[in-house]
């Protein structure tokens, strides 16, 4: 059975080279593991509301490029 030591120098030695987005998500994933916890301190709420947000704005001009020339694209069948 691992210790804490251990799993936490495993976790660190894994990440090393890992690329700023791969370590992005498991950001994203140990602020999950907070919440999914019950921890009264995540440290990195803030930075996940932002990353939502990002996603959110993402949708939205995603959305709104779907509706550029919309009835040009599908004109209304009489």
């Amino acid at each position: 059975m691992s210790t804490i030591n251990q799993l936490q120098f495993d976790i660190e030695r894994g990440i090393k080279d890992l690329p700023i987005q791969a370590l992005k998500e498991i950001k994203l994933f140990i602020d999950f593991l907070h919440v999914r916890e019950g921890s009264t301190q995540t440290p990195y709420s803030s930075d996940m509301n932002y990353e939502l947000r990002q996603l959110d704005i993402g949708e939205a001009r995603h959305l709104e490029q779907e509706f550029i020339a919309y009835q040009d694209r599908y004109p209304r069948e009489n």
